[in-house]
């Protein structure tokens, strides 16, 4: 795994962290559009350039088969601003995209994805 460096949140307390993801913002018709997805047996995946102490639980509310994010570094209760996760690397959504649709035996060509921003996929 890769790792690099935010030292913007450096040093800040893991519970502070936790604390301003405690309520993670779902967008209205999502849940409705992963139910459908599965229901018509794809699966969901969810690549987020955030961090796992939200990611996980916002996978969870939406019901995904995978989720992927990176992790921050924590040391003492704090965090270290060290990162690390297959999201680091270089196109690191699109590789792990990729993956993910051969693991399951189709191509990248035959998924629907949905974006948040025009820098994802």
């Amino acid at each position: 795994m890769n790792c690099t460096s935010n030292y913007f949140i450096s040093g800040f307390a893991e519970t502070i962290v936790l604390d301003m993801d405690s309520t993670p913002v779902i967008s209205q018709g999502s849940g409705t559009i992963n139910e459908l997805a599965e229901y018509a047996g794809y699966k969901n995946v969810m690549l987020s350039g955030r961090f796992t102490l939200s990611t996980y639980r916002t996978g969870k509310l939406l019901d995904m088969d995978y989720v992927f994010s990176n992790e921050l570094i924590i040391d003492d209760e704090h965090i270290t601003g060290d990162i690390t996760g297959l999201l680091t690397k270089q196109n690191p959504k699109g590789h792990v995209f990729g993956e993910v649709a051969r693991q399951n035996g189709v191509k990248p060509d035959e998924c629907v994805v949905i974006c948040d921003g025009a820098d994802n996929i």
